[in-house]
């Protein structure tokens, strides 16, 4: 008979059996999980909860700041407002002696030429009419001055009857000024809005000096040929 060798049992280890690693791997995932549970805890106990007193603080900062940013977006609009209201009338705010020593509107006349306008040969009657008109100065003198103009046509037959009112701003104006050997003003010719049954017409004409903002009026008396209905 051939005898069997028997090989000895693997041995776990010096002092170690199987049960003693299953029970020491089961104390280590207890004490693994009481980690998880535990570590947030104490983080959180880490941070000092806000008291009251801070909350309210804050509270109280952050209004001071919404009412800051309301005062200042107000307070740059009343200087745009300011702004725009002294770049329209500078020269208004230049004392009565310094003004009083520049040559500024004292007057309105009306020139030679305040006639109708026969504009259509092949019709009858006039189709509209010229005006000339000129500044003058507290020495009653003509002279240049930039400004708007309004003008008002009227029938003299029939009281409180306007016939047409023409606007003219600055900047128009200035082209409708007139340089020659017989005559220096504004001429300002108009079709007519309402067409005159009367040759007898009032001609009432304001003035807004550019430079000072004070207005002026003249009025005059037009005879015109009314066209034919």
């Amino acid at each position: 008979m051939t005898n069997k060798r028997r090989h000895p049992e693997r041995s776990e280890g010096p002092g170690i059996d199987r049960t003693s690693r299953r029970s020491i791997g089961a104390r280590s995932f207890a004490a693994l999980r009481m980690t998880a549970v535990v570590a947030p805890l104490l983080m959180i106990g880490c941070f000092p909860k806000p008291n009251k007193a801070n909350i309210e603080l804050r509270k109280q900062v952050q209004s001071l700041e919404v009412k800051i940013a309301g005062l200042e977006s107000g307070r740059a609009a009343d200087k745009a407002a300011i702004d725009s209201l002294s770049s329209d009338r500078t020269i208004q705010t230049l004392p009565s002696d310094k003004l009083g020593r520049l040559f500024v509107t004292s007057s309105l006349k009306f020139k030679n030429i305040v006639v109708g306008e026969d504009l259509d040969a092949n019709t009858p009657g006039d189709e509209g009419f010229k005006i000339g008109i000129v500044p003058v100065d507290e020495f009653g003198d003509e002279f240049k001055a930039a400004g708007s103009l309004a003008v008002e046509l009227f029938d003299l037959a029939v009281p409180d009857t306007r016939l047409g009112q023409w606007t003219v701003d600055t900047a128009e104006a200035r082209k409708k000024w007139l340089s020659s050997f017989v005559f220096d003003g504004y001429v300002l010719p108009f079709k007519w809005q309402t067409p005159p049954t009367n040759e007898k017409l009032l001609v009432k004409v304001t003035f807004v000096e550019e430079l000072t903002g004070r207005k002026f009026e003249a009025t005059s008396e037009l005879n015109v040929k009314p066209p034919e209905r």
